[in-house]
């Protein structure tokens, strides 16, 4: 079972990559497609954030 201070760092990251493919969507609606890049690329470094956070728990089942 994760720890909590893993639960919430990760919470936090997702969070984060949560609000930044928002903002590219709104970006996007906008016509700023150079902006929604550079937020669809900050989504993605918070991705890779969060799966490294924790090697060992990817592949892992709920069961």
């Amino acid at each position: 079972m994760p720890s909590f201070e893993f639960s919430r760092q990760r919470a936090d990251l997702l969070h984060e990559e949560s609000k930044a493919l928002r903002r590219a969507l709104v970006l996007i609606d906008a016509g700023e497609l150079s902006h929604a890049e550079a937020q669809i690329r900050a989504a993605n470094d918070f991705r890779a954030a969060i799966n490294a956070l924790a090697p060992n728990q990817q592949g892992r089942s709920a069961a």
